[in-house]
């Protein structure tokens, strides 16, 4: 699983929910900018694992979420895509 795809997943999400942001942008914009609540960024995490077929509670959300404030989606996407790749690398 790369970056790419990951960050099509985060686009599919942002255009269900904000059909009005421009998605052409999205990869430069801020993920707090657009998950404002704290609910939206648990379902925004339920959703990529949901999409990406990966188990639940794959992507530490209380690990992820003070990222939020300062990525990118893309930046985002490059993370969770590290984070996957450690774990299934990570015999443990």
């Amino acid at each position: 699983m790369n970056s790419t795809e990951i960050f099509e997943v985060m686009k599919t999400y942002v255009k269900r929910f904000n059909p009005e942001l421009n998605l052409a942008e999205l990869g430069n914009q801020k993920v707090a900018e657009v998950l404002i609540s704290s609910f939206d960024a648990v379902e925004f995490t339920m959703h990529l694992e949901d999409e990406l077929g990966l188990e639940e509670e794959t992507i530490d959300i209380e690990e992820l979420a003070p990222k939020f404030e300062k990525l990118t989606f893309a930046e985002l996407a490059d993370e969770i895509t590290q984070l996957l790749n450690k774990k299934h690398s990570d015999p443990s």
